[in-house]
């Protein structure tokens, strides 16, 4: 509709996942050159690129999955478009128009309190009131689906309207939870012993592994390379990585091995169905570990699986939930079970039929 009306628009979301569901979508830090490493507090936009005069022609910025936005970011951005025309007005007078649920996961802060996240949130920006709140009552996502699960979800995240009592509301909003911040799952929701068959991954398995470093010479002393090959973050490719042609990796699938690459086609994107060769890479980690470490091995990670927190927007035909460990951020569980349309598409390993529920109440 914006687009008949000549207006020029721009959909950013905070995740690279979520902005590729969007039409000519991009992340938020590559439209506003948002420097992650300083938590977005500053951006990188000079006035005389591209990419600058690009987002100075733009009328409308919609901007999804606002929950995971953090206060800092959205005042970073504020301040970038006010920058570019040199403009008095909130967002340079530009609209913006923000889509989420705050039932779902809010911004991640490394190693931070409840405290810390919920003074993170857009809703404690000194902008937050220069927004027109409109409230959406309907889950898209299951609103052919079933009765009972939509009832469900409600009970999860509860909107404190007295027509919405559901269950995945009532987790989202807390109401559904017990004593113990534990939700009951539905009765005839499958809890299964394991989802996936050991047998499928046996069949032409290739090992690949690399030497790991320590840069710094006064701690590789003390480190053994056992000890440096068994570290795992979500910086760094498996030091012995284990993969099958036709495995699904991050953003294609393999095709075939060669001695020192990898042959696999783009899954998705602009560049979807043509082939790349993929080498080995020198990375890097020092934030999460008390030293330097270097890592040389193929920048891929198996596919099979997504993270809570990745799969945010997404919607599926079938989900497999695996929970060996309680989740521990707000709205985890409320969006772990409403990426399914219904119970019937949901299949669950964990070891308790109660599943542990956070819910900050004061940000709903």
């Amino acid at each position: 509709m914006l687009s008949s009306m000549n207006k020029n628009v721009q959909c950013t979301a905070w995740t690279g996942i979520a902005s590729t569901l969007l039409s000519n979508g991009r992340t938020s830090a590559s439209l506003f050159k948002l420097k992650i490493g300083n938590d977005s507090k500053t951006s990188n936009h000079s006035k005389g690129s591209n990419e600058t005069k690009k987002l100075k022609e733009v009328d409308v910025i919609i901007w999804d999955e606002c929950s995971m936005i953090s206060k800092t970011a959205l005042e970073t951005a504020d301040f970038v478009l006010r920058d570019l025309p040199d403009s008095p007005f909130t967002f340079g007078g530009k609209r913006i128009v923000l889509g989420g649920d705050f039932r779902q996961i809010l911004p991640v802060i490394r190693r931070g309190t409840k405290t810390d996240l919920i003074n993170n949130c857009i809703k404690n920006s000194y902008l937050w009131n220069q927004f027109q709140k409109f409230s959406l009552l309907d889950n898209m996502r299951i609103i052919n689906g079933d009765a009972n699960w939509i009832k469900f979800l409600r009970s999860i995240t509860r909107q404190f309207y007295s027509e919405v009592a559901p269950f995945l509301l009532d987790v989202g909003d807390g109401v559904a939870n017990d004593y113990e911040d534990r939700v009951t799952l539905l009765e005839g929701l499958p809890v299964l012993e394991d989802l996936v068959d050991d047998d499928v991954w046996r069949f032409q398995r290739r090992h690949f592994g690399r030497r790991d470093e320590v840069e710094d010479e006064s701690t590789n002393k003390h480190m053994t390379t056992e000890c440096l090959n068994s570290i795992w973050t979500s910086s760094l490719p498996l030091h012995r990585l284990h993969l099958n042609v036709g495995s699904v990796v991050m953003i294609g699938k393999i095709w075939t091995f060669k001695r020192k690459c990898i042959l696999y086609s783009f899954a998705i994107g602009s560049n979807k169905g043509k082939d790349t060769f993929v080498p080995r890479i020198t990375c890097y980690e020092d934030k999460n570990i008390p030293f330097h470490l270097k890592r040389t091995q193929f920048p891929v990670n198996l596919a099979f699986a997504i993270s809570i927190n990745k799969a945010q927007g997404q919607s599926f035909g079938r989900v497999g939930l695996y929970l060996p460990e309680d989740v521990f951020a707000h709205g985890q569980t409320y969006v772990a079970l409403s990426r399914a349309r219904s119970k019937n598409e949901l299949l669950i390993k964990s070891t308790s039929e109660r599943l542990f529920n956070v819910v900050y109440k004061e940000i709903l």
